[in-house]
């Protein structure tokens, strides 16, 4: 992978949205951009600097929108960047503060023959053509991966589920693109002097597929009619995870102190547990050295890479002041696919009791117990 600059510092100051583009292309199927993780590599555009702000934040990109109806704000690159023949995706972590509000995410690219267009995105928690809804309550503080489905397939307005729409009416995008920035348009936003914080990183361009992929998976259990938090590749998210926002939800507090999480995972639907394991967090919702959200973005962890269908069953207990007391108890099942992955999981689980619970790790046993079978 190769990115090399042509314009001289000043000149993309002055013109962020048209200067000389760096260009990007690789045979890898993941080509990241840690740089774009800092606000010194963006700008607002002047129009919407009544709206918009940027600013560093631990290992990403704050950007505080006030989405009220009408606003629009174009967060710019001051340095774009040309994408390789190869790219079909552009992909991101974002994690909203809570806040009342929703707002449309799109990426701002500009075509070979100079036309832009707005790429929408997608993610778990948005709605068509990017509409994001930050303040619903299983999507407040909630890390998600953002895609651009318009790089893979252009399916341009005016048509159903669109994937794109151009600035200048009645034109097509016409390869190489370039990546100029993001456009963040207010839908609603309450009280309407308040604001929405995006916390933006792992910025990346991408060529993946389920061919090209060395793992690929999918967890099936949203919170909302059954939704799916799409297809996850190993190349971008190693192993499968949730976060402590996910689990806030069914807490249904966001005040907690410290979390205690007890996790057990099935292989077979009528299996007693294959894998467990449990951590204990510490939040701090005063803490100025991380922003709440960033900390409710901290992931639980579960090492299998093997392909197959999995049962995984979380438990969850938050504490307040009290010591000792669970403010609130959850407990919340998910279903893992691995579609495609290793032939064995990094490591064999071990027979065992599992901490603070009554259940067993019983790799290769039944909950249908033989006569003669011991049930421990």
């Amino acid at each position: 992978m190769f990115r090399v600059a042509f314009a001289a510092a000043l000149l993309l100051l002055l013109l962020p949205s048209s200067s000389p583009a760096a260009i990007s292309g690789s045979a890898e199927p993941v080509d990241p951009l840690p740089a774009l993780d800092r606000s010194a590599a963006w700008s607002v555009a002047p129009e919407g600097e009544q709206y918009a702000s940027i600013a560093d934040a631990p290992s990403s990109l704050l950007v505080r929108f006030r989405a009220v109806k009408g606003a629009t704000a174009r967060v710019l690159l001051r340095e774009p960047i040309q994408m390789g023949a190869d790219v079909t995706g552009l992909t991101f972590l974002a994690t909203p503060s809570i806040s009342a509000s929703s707002l449309f995410v799109h990426v701002l690219i500009r075509d070979a023959k100079g036309n832009e267009f707005l790429a929408y995105t997608s993610s778990p928690d948005s709605f068509e053509r990017g509409l994001f809804f930050p303040e619903h309550l299983w999507r407040r503080c909630r890390q998600v991966r953002f895609t651009t489905p318009a790089l893979s397939h252009v399916n341009p307005e005016p048509n159903w589920r669109a994937t794109l729409s151009a600035l200048s009416p009645g034109t097509l995008p016409v390869r190489p693109y370039t990546f100029l920035g993001f456009v963040f348009e207010g839908d609603h936003q309450t009280p309407d002097t308040s604001h929405t914080d995006l916390y933006i990183s792992g910025i990346a361009l991408t060529s993946l597929t389920p061919t090209n992929t060395s793992m690929y998976y999918q967890f099936n259990g949203g919170v909302w009619f059954g939704e799916q938090d799409g297809v996850r590749f190993g190349e971008l998210d190693p192993v499968p995870s949730i976060t402590l926002g996910d689990l806030c939800y069914w807490l249904g507090s966001w005040d907690g102190r410290r979390y205690v999480i007890n996790w057990e995972m099935r292989d077979r639907y009528d299996a007693p547990p294959y894998l467990a394991g449990g951590e204990e967090y510490d939040v701090d919702p005063a803490s100025s050295a991380m922003p709440f959200p960033l900390q409710l973005a901290q992931s639980v962890a579960f090492p299998v890479t093997k392909a197959g269908t999995y049962w995984v069953r979380v438990k969850v207990r938050c504490y307040g002041s009290a010591a000792g007391i669970p403010e609130a108890i959850a407990e919340h099942d998910y279903r893992l696919y691995i579609k495609k992955g290793t032939a064995e999981n990094p490591s064999p689980p071990a027979a065992g009791d599992i901490p603070r619970e009554l259940a067993t790790i019983g790799p290769g046993r039944s909950l249908i117990y033989g006569p003669d079978e011991n049930w421990k």
